[in-house]
């Protein structure tokens, strides 16, 4: 990866529909149906002059697969479509608060977005292991160092792509606590645990933390 790169140039040149199509076309093979996995969603700023920043990029550890297979009811026809559908259905999860943790965490950035298109108009969410079903099968496939060689350097042109368009970069949990060293020196970033039913009362004082550094101008 280097500066000459298109896809990490300054933000308004950064061309996530391009990054997603590649992805998708490399990952072919691996579909379960057409464009299911990887699962993509990226963000897109309002066109136009002003178009500002992201308030946060935030990299999770898995996508949604349970969650979004319920929902795939239908093949997707090109990977644009693909992208436009996990987008929706990520902001479905987060409006049935199927994570509360998580929830509240994205609200601190849209709070009460009324489209997805709105929602990732504020925020860029992206998974490091993008077409993993669940933590299971992380264990299981990140063992093939080029399995995570691959999936860490898609990572990592989305962090370098992103950062000169985005306020913040919050890592949430251990795997994706990886990608913080692509951050480019001078961008704030943080980790947090993943919420889940061991680490409920650890996110909570992180949350906490997170808001108010981010309110005294610290993050």
């Amino acid at each position: 990866m280097n500066a000459d790169d298109p896809r990490v140039q300054p933000h308004s040149v950064f061309n996530f529909t391009d990054f997603a199509r590649e992805i998708y076309y490399e990952n072919s093979e691996v579909r379960e149906e057409k464009f299911l996995l990887p699962a993509l969603y990226g963000g897109n700023l309002a066109d136009g002059e002003g178009r500002g920043k992201f308030k946060a990029l935030v990299v999770l550890q898995n996508p949604l697969f349970t969650f979004t297979r319920e929902r795939w009811r239908t093949q997707c026809a090109t990977p644009e479509d693909a992208v436009e559908r996990h987008r929706e259905i990520f902001f479905q999860w987060w409006r049935l608060r199927q994570n509360p943790e998580l929830t509240e965490l994205f609200r601190i950035f849209v709070d009460k977005p009324s489209t997805a298109e709105e929602f990732f108009q504020r925020v860029y969410v992206t998974d490091i292991w993008k077409d993993a079903k669940d933590t299971e099968d992380v264990i299981s496939r990140k063992k093939d160092r080029e399995y995570g060689h691959y999936w860490r350097s898609k990572l990592a042109i989305e962090i370098k792509g992103v950062a000169a368009a985005t306020e913040r970069v919050i890592f949430v949990g251990a795997q994706a606590r990886s990608g913080f060293q692509f951050v480019p020196v001078g961008t704030r970033a943080r980790c947090v645990v993943f919420p889940d039913w061991g680490h409920k009362k650890t996110f909570a004082a992180e949350f906490q933390q997170l808001i108010a550094d981010i309110h005294s101008g610290m993050f």
